[in-house]
């Protein structure tokens, strides 16, 4: 089994190898010996309780810069285990924005990559190894399994293109922490480390999330410009900002001829009343205006790119280093797309360059910015560096926060992950989920602009890959940064199924949230849809089921349950996602949901509008094929209380201000809020034996068949921003028990 100490033993004994001047060498014996080019390395090492932090320091004693490589910290393997082992789980954690399971360890041939951490369980005891703080490295941990699950090897590797160690310099390593393989609950472990990240960094972070939108999709006539578009969108937007939408993207519109480097120069064909001019009408909506921006990107025929061409990335034979080609402009008449380069981080006239952009942006009135494609400023191996690994990249990436007003959103897309911790404000955890893309003939969505049940050149609905990061990122949310989705769309002919599933993962996060679609067309049931989600909630879902569920392929369903609490009670909503083309029958349990136990619930299923009784210990959920359920669960009450509401997937979180039930006069009372002419819905339930004292003033009252409580509906139009609302009860002696129906 696990042995923590053993492998305590290993990482603190040092048998470390490292590229050194381009050759490989191993670093082993007493700690500070200096090797014969003059480098003493020593192993750091202190217990914090829990875990066993570690990390190697390098000096450079000789008389020449010694070229430092790839470094492998620690390798393990398992000694003397005997029995079938295959039970094994593994979180398999790429970091990226694709592919992230929890799998056997006899998936994959038993081979695995996972950055930043190694975690492995057998539902008895969990192995931890991960990354502890995020300076220069990028930790990976190379593993291989036996076929009966034994732990043959793992390695843990610090990738890094050879970089200079100057005589007198030392160089540290970022810290790695190895957890106690005691019977820990592996969901718990994974989200402790994640907690003391936390503390070393202490990211600052928004407490609440927001949505925003954009030029909307492509319906409009094609010869309108950029400009035109967005006036309709801040036309007909509604009542969404007063619901919590709060800012307008514009992405890579702005800037001339769609080319990275043109960022001070406007795109007047795009915006002929000129950018400025509507970005104060967007602020003048309400709306805070925000831009696309790959801060290491610039395109050969761009304005600036001869101006910044001394400070790019170079290959080690000087020539600049190509990112290929920028694919979101118009190829010129021969059909070719303009190349595209990166500028260098270790720079000062980078930091210079980029910081001029972001204070003149803010002089605009920006303060929200999609950082993209990140790993465009990374050094790759045949190229010059400066710093060990990603460290200029990271310190560069974490500035640009201090060039923009403190009040900015910057959220990273592609390319981003958990080393950037401090940098952004919010990060994506999945694919394009949502998106559109241009009609331009290299994308495969042409001729349309979106695709549905799937994904073509990111343009359209990845499902699993959204629903399962949520899952597999949840550790991230308010410790790294906030977890992002992207964006909902959901106008018609995008399937009602398809809509209502995306509409559950952002309604039960705390994702920020872009919508995709033009509010001068979109469906009135659709638009409905998008207000379900709004304002958005502060907490994000827990994925009860990320360790036991490990067939995503076969048999797609996630669980996940989000915790509501307010001053007026608490409440749970259980989300079950299944992805698969038949129907699946789920038993769901208090311990397995991780709510109290031995206690009754009363559940509603939203999306059916349905109560579906009381349940202790458990109960049996049948979820249709590609569909997704939300269930409401709240602790059964022996008095009439809220059982939902029709507003919003939350079901009480925004649109329940207070609420209180008085015994003596029996009398539930409360305020609701929304947005002055919004309208829906509060449910409530009241057990048999009691009774609306005068149900003709606006109560819509039926008796359900399951246990004959009362089922009653309330009706409520916002004239302003609060309503008040009371329901008088009176007992009655109860439903005679030979009326009892058989379900």
């Amino acid at each position: 089994m696990f042995d923590y100490e053993n492998l305590v033993r290993v990482i603190s004994s040092g048998k470390i190898r490292i590229l050194l001047n381009g050759e490989e060498r191993f670093l082993s014996g007493p700690e500070g010996t200096v090797t014969p080019e003059g480098l003493r390395w020593r192993i750091e090492k202190e217990n914090k309780g829990r875990f066993t932090e570690f990390s190697l320091t390098l000096t450079n004693e000789g008389s020449r810069t010694a070229e430092i490589g790839d470094i492998t910290l620690f390798s393990y393997g398992e000694d003397g285990v005997r029995g079938e082992l295959s039970q094994r789980i593994i979180y398999d954690f790429r970091n990226a924005l694709g592919d992230n399971h929890v799998v056997p360890v006899t998936e994959f041939s038993g081979n695995f990559d996972d950055c930043p951490m190694f975690l492995v369980t057998d539902g008895q005891r969990t192995l931890l190894a991960a990354q502890l703080s995020f300076h220069a490295n990028e930790f990976h941990f190379r593993s291989r399994f036996a076929p009966d699950g034994t732990l043959e090897e793992v390695r843990c590797e610090l990738a890094s293109p050879p970089c200079p160690l100057p005589p007198g310099k030392t160089f540290t390593t970022d810290a790695l922490a190895v957890y106690s393989c005691g019977e820990n609950d592996p969901l718990d472990l994974l989200f402790a480390w994640a907690e003391d990240v936390r503390k070393i960094h202490d990211p600052d972070l928004p407490s609440k999330t927001w949505g925003g939108f954009g030029p909307g999709t492509l319906i409009h006539d094609p010869m309108l410009s950029t400009e035109q578009k967005i006036l309709d969108q801040i036309e007909n937007a509604g009542n969404l900002p007063r619901l919590g939408v709060k800012y307008f993207w514009i992405s890579i519109a702005n800037i001339e001829g769609l080319l990275p480097g043109n960022w001070l120069y406007p795109n007047e064909k795009k915006f002929p009343g000129g950018l400025r001019n509507i970005l104060e009408k967007i602020k003048a909506a309400g709306l805070v205006p925000g831009f696309w921006l790959n801060p290491f990107a610039i395109a050969k025929n761009s304005r600036d790119y001869a101006k910044m061409e001394p400070y790019l990335i170079r290959k080690k034979d000087g020539s600049p280093a190509s990112r290929g080609v920028w694919h979101h402009a118009e190829p010129d008449e021969n059909g070719r797309l303009p190349e595209l380069f990166a500028l260098d981080p270790s720079c000062p006239e980078v930091f210079d360059y980029i910081r001029n952009v972001l204070e003149t942006y803010a002089s605009w009135g920006i303060r929200y910015y999609m950082i993209d494609f990140l790993e465009t400023g990374r050094y790759r191996k045949d190229e010059r560096s400066s710093g060990y690994a990603l460290e200029n990249y990271l310190r560069f990436v974490r500035k640009l926060r201090e060039y923009a007003p403190r009040d900015t959103h910057f959220l990273s897309a592609t390319g981003g992950g958990v080393a950037h911790i401090g940098a952004f404000s919010s990060s994506r955890i999945g694919m394009d989920y949502c998106e559109g893309r241009a009609l331009f003939k290299h994308w495969p969505s042409y001729p349309a602009d979106y695709v549905i049940g799937g994904s073509l050149g990111s343009s359209g609905s990845p499902r699993k890959n959204a629903v399962n990061n949520m899952a597999m990122w949840a550790f991230a949310d308010r410790t790294f940064f906030r977890c992002n989705s992207n964006m909902m769309t959901v106008d018609k002919p995008i399937p009602l199924n398809e809509a209502r599933i995306t509409a559950t993962l952002y309604g039960i996060s705390s994702s920020p949230v872009f919508f995709g679609d033009s509010f001068k067309f979109v469906d009135a049931e659709r638009l409905a849809l998008v207000k379900k989600v709004l304002p958005r909630g502060e907490n994000f879902p827990l994925p009860v089921d990320l360790f036991t569920k490990t067939d995503l392929e076969k048999d797609f369903v996630r669980v996940f349950r989000t915790e509501i609490r307010k001053a007026w009670g608490t409440y749970y909503l259980c989300a079950v996602f299944n992805l698969n083309e038949r129907v699946r029958t789920l038993t769901l349990s208090d311990s397995f949901l991780r709510i109290p136990g031995k206690r009754a619930y009363c559940a509603y299923d939203f999306w059916e509008e349905e109560y579906l009784g009381t349940f202790e210990n458990e109960f049996t959920l049948d979820v249709p094929g590609n569909s997704a359920k939300v269930i409401r669960l709240e602790e059964k009450k022996e008095h009439p209380w809220l059982l939902s509401t029709d507003f919003t997937v939350r079901q009480g979180d925004s649109e329940i201000e207070s609420l209180r039930w008085d015994g003596e006069n029996l009398t539930l009372s409360g305020r609701a809020r929304r947005a002055p002419g919004e309208e829906g819905n509060l449910f409530f339930l009241a057990p048999d034996g009691f009774k609306v004292k005068d149900f003709n003033r606006g109560f819509r009252v039926m008796k359900t068949a399951r246990d004959m409580s009362l089922v009653i509906k309330k009706h409520l139009f916002f004239s302003s921003d609060t309503e008040e609302f009371r329901i008088c009860f009176e007992r009655w002696e109860g439903t005679d028990p030979k009326y009892k129906v058989d379900l």
